[in-house]
């Protein structure tokens, strides 16, 4: 009946502890903190290409840039250029970073929304954003040949740099007062704020249409988070306790005792670790995307996502290496002790 009963707890424990150790893995090595991810983000120098690869690849899509061109004189390889020099890879980085703390932050409720100070300077994208599109009209505008009598007209329809740009340019006329005249820079600087308080707009902001507010849904979110913690942490504690009442089963048997805890131990680390290694081999090298620009993105964050499946894997192997380690000291320690150990009564 005791033999029974091992296996069949040593079944459960096996089943439990593939599941712990997987579920364990993750949150130890990617969901812990945001570290790993922008640790993976900046190895991956994700910040250069998205400005390098992908925005030229967003901007020349019609389809994804709609009508932002539209009442705008420059062309997408213009827009390009112009967003390269208003937004550094630098600041990406600072934002991104900063998000993903303050988000971790959130959900694991080392803040909430009436806490949160979370503002995002829009002061230097202010000043860097007029300026680099006077610059790129400017060099357009310079680049037009002289007016012919003839084509005076169209000129004058099109001196307010409405979504096209004069054919030609009158001698003698001065470029940066043409564009100051169009009002084209002032409107956009004035539409940009000094800064982006997103804590405060998460807390001005209306309930959504199911009648929760922001706060509400943090509160739900960072509920849902504590209980699957204490959930995770007590489906640990019942694994412990079967993995030990295993061993029980035997007292005061010493050595068999040590034996049944070093087999609980060694099936499902063993298990584990196979687990583990078969499935990195299964993980795809490579992935590819139906269209160009899905394609840059798949190019652009593989890498990221390689690098974080393998903080898990190595996580993984971590743990099974552990369990295997203790299952064999296990097995060393009864082997010394003698046959007749028994607990004295």
């Amino acid at each position: 009946m005791r033999k029974f009963l091992g296996v069949l707890f040593i079944v459960v424990t096996t089943v439990l502890g593939l599941v712990l150790g997987v579920v364990w893995s993750v949150r130890t090595s990617l969901i812990g903190s945001s570290a790993p991810i922008t640790t993976a983000l900046r190895n991956g120098r994700v910040y250069d290409r998205a400005l390098n690869e992908l925005l030229p690849q967003f901007v020349n899509d019609p389809s994804r840039t709609g009508s932002i061109l539209a009442n705008v004189p420059v062309s997408a390889a213009d827009l390009t250029t112009i967003v390269q020099q208003t937004i550094t890879a630098n600041y990406l980085q600072q934002q991104v970073e900063r998000s993903l703390g303050v988000a971790f932050d959130v959900v694991y409720g080392r803040t909430n929304v009436q806490t949160m100070d979370f503002v995002i300077p829009l002061q230097d994208v202010k000043r860097r954003l007029p300026i680099a599109i006077q610059d790129r009209l400017a060099a357009e505008l310079r680049a037009l040949p002289v007016c012919a009598t003839d084509q005076l007209a169209d000129y004058q329809k099109r001196k307010d740099l409405n979504s096209a740009l004069p054919p030609c340019l009158p001698k003698g006329t001065d470029v940066q007062q043409l564009i100051a005249q169009s009002g084209k820079i002032t409107d956009i600087t004035k539409n940009i704020p000094e800064t982006l308080d997103v804590g405060n707009a998460l807390r001005t902001a209306q309930p959504d249409s199911s009648g929760h507010t922001p706060e509400q849904s943090v509160e739900k979110i960072q509920s849902a988070v504590r209980l699957g913690m204490r959930g995770l942490w007590g489906v640990t504690v019942l694994w412990l306790l079967i993995v030990l009442g295993t061993a029980a089963l035997f007292i005061p048997h010493w050595r068999r005792v040590l034996q049944w805890l070093g087999a609980s131990l060694a099936c499902a680390s063993t298990l584990f670790l196979a687990g583990t290694i078969v499935g990195w081999q299964a993980v795809p090298k490579t992935l590819t995307a139906h269209d160009q620009f899905g394609q840059v993105i798949v190019t652009i964050f593989q890498p990221v996502g390689r690098e974080l499946v393998g903080d898990v894997y190595h996580r993984m192997l971590l743990i099974a290496s552990l369990g295997i380690i203790l299952a064999i000291a296990s097995f060393v320690a009864a082997y010394f002790l003698p046959n007749a150990k028994r607990l004295k009564s």
